[in-house]
């Protein structure tokens, strides 16, 4: 339903599939691939000022919920059996990541 009601112009690359999450945050996937990792882009709703944060995960993860901090979701493996899998959010600015 999302997806029908998306405007998708050819020309820029679009979100695949939105969502919320239990933090108040609208997560759009987007097919854009970078090495092994899938852009998405993160605003708060209701905040139609603030630009969009870009995060950066792994491509095989499918995301189910994310707060401020980390981020959930679903990795399948071989056996094609679900694991959820967690990953914490770091900025690009945080001093004690290199």
């Amino acid at each position: 339903m999302y997806d029908e009601a998306l405007y998708k112009p050819e020309y820029l690359l679009v979100a695949e599939r939105p969502f919320l999450t239990a933090s108040g945050e609208v997560w759009l996937r987007t097919g854009d691939v970078t090495d092994t990792l899938r852009v998405h882009y993160v605003v708060q709703r209701g905040q139609s000022n603030e630009p969009p944060r870009r995060v950066l995960l792994p491509e095989w993860m499918d995301i189910n919920d994310a707060t401020q901090t980390h981020v959930w979701g679903i990795w399948w493996d071989e056996l094609d059996v679900p694991h959820i899998v967690g990953r914490r959010l770091v900025p690009l600015d945080n001093p004690d990541v290199t």
